[in-house]
């Protein structure tokens, strides 16, 4: 309804309104958010939304990323303006995020040759350590030669004439470790993503404490050098395409092993499958192909239509299903999980905190359920190997950790926090009668509630509401 309404709307209104919508925990209303620039002389010059549609390309949901890039790619004089930008943000560290943002989005718009002089210049300007990692990182897809990792320790005693031995990880704590369907692989209940740029120690933390599988996405920074690393190569990666093409499935998988310098992936899914078309013959002879030749140990994909994804299952062809399941989305509980279970379909779970929403509060817990039951719920659920978690702190991600020790819950505990989920996602539909579908609600109604709903949190709520997923 606002997107219809939006010529209602004077840039004073609208652009706090595309601000605070940017930042609701559900990707759809981010996605949305965007929809409401119309591009006009005067919305394009306006430096807050180009701001926002900027820090909407890092969205750790594909639907948001996607919706930013195509209101970008109409941007009028949309060079110029992210060169103010990156000019704006490398003077104040504060806006590190923006830069960031900034930066990837200009950069591709240039040659190679061109790409790279202007990161190196770039490099020269900055100070900021996060935007001199990116730039790097840049300027390594670009054609540089990437930088040196100090993989050897010195030695103790400085007056030693032995040669330093090369540094290894210490011994990841023992896990029990779940089969992923039929595939052969064995996972870790927890597969950390690095959507949310992961520190390297925090991801050691995580390697450490028995993590053995990483999300990986190209724009994972962190989770690159990471996973680059000689003494990572153990860790699996699960990564896939948007593409459903051969050559589209071939260019990300090639883009996969050679940032990650890795012979194979694990994992390859087709990500965000919306329509039976999408699991052709085509594409999935492709995927095969890939197995053969021994680029990637299996294949799945990704779906939140529970339809598609039980025809799936008995076709027999698609040996790895990720999907979306929480307490609060539990439809796949009556058919999904039972028939992937009786197929020995390998099943990962993601959006256990249904976008941070579980962890907000309701009659049922005070404060919001604790993260790791959000997980533990998915985790005892048949057929579900592990779930995706991308912690945006590294608080959360010690909490989460905790999975590892106790990966499940029982029967009462369940009914509690389905007892909770059923209140979130009665709010969740209420929101969605007054805004996504408009009804009969006027156009204040839904603005008074969006605002609402994107309002800060209380301090002590600010870790758990931003966890995802």
């Amino acid at each position: 309804m606002l997107v219809r309404e939006r010529g209602q709307l004077d840039l004073q209104v609208l652009a706090p309104l595309v601000v605070r919508a940017s930042a609701d925990a559900d990707p759809w209303v981010r996605a949305r958010a965007l929809e409401l620039i119309s591009l006009d002389d005067v919305q394009a010059a306006d430096p807050v939304l180009l701001r926002t549609c900027l820090l909407a390309t890092r969205d750790h949901a594909a639907m948001v990323r996607l919706s930013a890039s195509a209101k970008l790619d109409a941007w009028p004089q949309l060079a110029t303006r992210l060169e103010l930008a990156i000019a704006e943000a490398t003077a104040n560290p504060e806006q590190a995020p923006l830069c960031i943002a900034a930066w990837s989005r200009a950069i591709v718009e240039l040659d190679p040759a061109r790409a790279l002089a202007r990161l190196q210049r770039g490099l020269l300007d900055s100070r900021e350590p996060r935007v001199r990692a990116h730039l790097r990182e840049l300027a390594v897809v670009f054609g540089a030669d990437p930088p040196r990792e100090t993989l050897t320790a010195h030695a103790c005693d400085s007056g030693s004439s032995a040669t330093p031995s090369p540094w290894q990880p210490p011994p990841p704590a023992e896990v029990s470790k779940r089969a992923l369907g039929r595939t052969g692989i064995k996972v870790a209940p927890l597969v950390i993503s690095g959507a949310f740029s992961p520190t390297p120690s925090s991801l050691a933390l995580a390697a450490e404490r028995g993590v053995d599988t990483l999300f990986w996405e190209p724009r994972h920074a962190n989770a690159t050098r990471f996973l680059r690393q000689p003494s990572r190569q153990d860790l699996q990666v699960i990564a896939g395409s948007f593409h459903a093409d051969p050559r589209g499935l071939g260019h990300d998988l090639e883009v996969a092993r050679r940032r990650l310098q890795r012979d194979h992936i694990d994992l390859f899914l087709l990500f965000w499958v919306r329509s039976p078309a999408r699991l052709d013959p085509a594409s999935l002879e492709t995927l095969r192909e890939f197995q053969a030749r021994g680029w990637i140990r299996s294949y799945g994909f990704s779906t939140h239509d529970r339809a598609i994804a039980c025809a799936a299952i008995e076709t027999g062809d698609w040996p790895v299903i990720m999907t979306r399941h929480s307490a609060a989305h539990h439809g796949a509980e009556h058919e999904l999980l039972p028939a992937a279970a009786a197929a020995g379909v390998g099943v990962l779970g993601f959006s256990a905190l249904c976008y941070g929403r579980m962890l907000r509060p309701s009659a049922v817990f005070e404060r919001g359920a604790p993260a790791p039951d959000c997980y533990r719920y998915s985790l005892s659920q048949p057929a579900v190997a592990a779930c995706i978690s991308a912690p945006s702190r590294h608080r959360e991600l010690v909490e989460n950790l905790d999975v590892l020790d106790v990966s499940t819950v029982d029967g009462s505990r369940q009914e509690v926090l389905r007892a909770h989920g059923k209140e979130i996602y009665a709010d969740n539909k209420r929101f969605d009668r007054l805004l996504r579908r408009g009804g009969t609600a006027p156009l204040r109604e839904a603005i008074l509630e969006l605002f609402e709903r994107a309002s800060e949190p209380g301090e002590a709520d600010t870790e758990s509401v931003s966890q995802y997923p």
